[in-house]
């Protein structure tokens, strides 16, 4: 009878676990996406091509290691980021680090909800 019992708490624990993995992977995809907005806002625009290279990936497994990437493709994106000597139209330098500092407490919120773990 207890064995059942445990086995019982053993399934449950697994499915809690595999629900907040789901909502841990859902929460770092809408964070990402969150901070992705807000650099894409912030990116300067010459040709309107290292705004097309943005992309946001999800890496990970809800079960292991929910993770998701932003980030740029064009190779020169690194170089406009750090460029602070230059003086842009439109955008600015460090598009991607302002939009985590702009937006963090946001993404972190995100997780919080898609994984219930929201401090009150």
């Amino acid at each position: 009878m207890a064995g059942r019992g445990l086995t019982a708490v053993l399934r449950a624990t697994d499915a809690a676990y595999e629900g907040l993995g789901r909502g841990a992977l859902e929460g770092v995809k809408a964070a990402a996406h969150l901070i992705a907005q807000d650099a894409l806002a912030r990116t300067p625009i010459q040709t309107g091509a290292l705004r097309r290279s943005l992309v946001e990936s999800d890496n990970g497994d809800a079960r292991n290691r929910p993770e998701a990437a932003v980030g740029y493709t064009a190779e020169y994106a690194g170089w406009v980021h750090e460029g602070m000597h230059v003086q842009h139209k439109v955008g600015e330098a460090k598009f991607l680090q302002r939009a985590v500092n702009a937006k963090g407490r946001e993404a972190i919120d995100e997780i919080q909800k898609a994984t219930g773990t929201r401090r009150r």
